[in-house]
């Protein structure tokens, strides 16, 4: 019974922090399952505005043109030089 008590914090913690969300619309995103993807993409965004890859997914993937690479960290978003 403790280890389902630890568990069902475990997944509130993941709930709540925008990583898990962000790969499990990559996840999503690579099935063809597009609209659940950007569900997840919008969870991890509220969470954390300032998340950089996925606010770099929620822009790859919700235009008509894609090159269809997603951003699993920091590392995988282009910088903007301007």
């Amino acid at each position: 019974m403790n280890q389902h008590i630890s568990e069902d914090k475990d997944s509130e913690s993941i709930s709540s922090c925008p990583e898990p969300h962000n790969l499990i619309g990559e996840l999503l995103q690579k099935k063809g399952d597009h609209i659940s993807a950007m569900k997840h993409f919008r969870a991890a965004w509220a969470l954390e505005p300032t998340y950089i890859p996925v606010r770099y997914n929620l822009h790859v993937f919700a235009s008509f043109y894609t090159d269809g690479k997603c951003a699993y960290d920091e590392s995988d978003c282009p910088i903007d030089e301007k």
